[in-house]
């Protein structure tokens, strides 16, 4: 019995999982993302590269994930980026993964799940789940393949360049959070030892208790700029207490030169 007409000779690659891979609401989405790719505008290989290396660490990418991107992108073509005919698929096995970056097969598994669950990649793959694919000799374009699908990358570009600028831009400020902090906790507490220092009359231990209340244990380096916020203003509105006392207890003591003295 022959095949009916018009039936397609060569199989189109397939957004999908094979063999035991899971399928997850973030792989599923990867894949609609993926999708969309023929419906943007061209983006240059070396834009792609650029704007996924930049927006790695704010999406906690580990250092084996940045070497297994870097290695999908090198094993991709410039032309791949910018024939929307087709996305910019690589077909290494996981074998000349593990070979050419040094990772662990179990290390590479987990690397891929991992960029494909954070959107990166998808997987386009074959009946046989193998990777494999097939260029025309003159122009280089790819006319068929099954692997390791970027174009994910291409598709959220702007997504990832505002996620890029949205870190950096806290990371700025989180900069400039953590150096008020700490001259606002210098400055409060060298105003209280004043007071102490000189018997003016105040909380002054209600006031150190606070500012131990608000700082001890604290570590600023893994806060988030959340975080530095509500304590800075803690800080403000404590520091503006403990100013307020200080300059009252001196305007008394001024009137008072006797009271309070050694």
């Amino acid at each position: 019995m022959g095949l009916p007409k018009g039936f397609p000779m060569k199989a189109s690659p397939r957004l999908s999982t094979a063999g035991s891979r899971k399928v997850s609401p973030a792989l599923h989405q990867a894949q609609q993302i993926a999708r969309k790719y023929s419906e943007i505008e061209p983006v240059s290989k070396q834009v792609a590269v650029t704007v996924a290396r930049l927006a790695a660490t704010p999406m906690r990418l580990t250092s084996a994930d940045k070497d297994m991107l870097n290695f999908l992108f090198a094993r991709s073509k410039s032309i791949d980026w910018t024939d929307l005919s087709s996305p910019p698929i690589v077909w290494p096995s996981n074998r000349e993964i593990c070979i050419e970056t040094g990772l662990s097969l179990a290390t590479v598994k987990r690397c891929l799940r991992r960029l494909a669950e954070r959107g990166l990649i998808t997987f386009c793959d074959s009946a046989d789940g193998k990777r494999h694919g097939h260029r025309c000799p003159e122009t280089k374009r790819i006319l068929r393949a099954y692997g390791i699908n970027l174009a994910p990358i291409a598709v959220r570009l702007a997504e990832l360049k505002e996620l890029h600028r949205a870190a950096h831009e806290e990371k700025v400020f989180s900069k400039q959070y953590r150096r008020e902090i700490t001259r606002a906790r210098r400055s409060i507490r060298m105003t209280i030892d004043a007071g102490l220092e000189y018997q003016l009359e105040g909380p002054w231990v209600e006031f150190l208790e606070a500012l131990s209340l608000i700082t001890d244990g604290m570590r600023t380096a893994s806060m988030d700029l959340a975080e530095l916020r509500e304590i800075y203003s803690a800080l403000v509105s404590l520091k503006e207490r403990v100013d307020n006392a200080f300059l009252r207890a001196s305007h008394q003591h001024n009137m008072n030169p006797q009271r309070g003295s050694k």
